[in-house]
């Protein structure tokens, strides 16, 4: 029997770590019907990292109030382990993907909100 380990990184902007692991087996399974597909969201700490984290040591997601990298009001999601741990993505307050292409600049973008999200926990 083939066995087959399917541990992928998020793809930034179209499917998480856990998304792209089941495609993956899937595509596996269609290639060979009785392979055994082992599934693992991993993350690098960027993006997904709170949700690997929060799958395999257990806990939930919460919810609190930031800003973005331009200091506009966001509600931003991190995880709450049940070792009383918060895990934080930083792209969650202060990501890239919360800005348009012509809003990037080091001058005007910060990561205040990140800062000000760990501060309320």
């Amino acid at each position: 029997m083939l066995k087959l380990v399917a541990a992928p990184n998020a793809l930034k902007g179209s499917l998480s770590p856990f998304e792209a692991a089941r495609a993956i087996a899937v595509g596996a399974k269609r290639a060979a019907a009785d392979a055994e597909v082992l599934e693992l969201g991993i993350a690098d700490g960027g993006d997904g990292t709170a949700e690997v984290v929060c799958r395999a040591r257990g806990g939930a997601f919460r919810e609190a109030a930031a800003v973005d990298p331009l200091g506009r009001a966001r509600t931003a999601r991190y995880a709450w382990l049940d070792d009383g741990t918060a895990v934080i993505d930083v792209a969650t307050a202060s990501g890239l993907a919360l800005l348009q292409a012509t809003e990037r600049s080091a001058l005007t973008a910060t990561s205040y909100g990140t800062g000000s999200l760990c501060a309320r926990l």
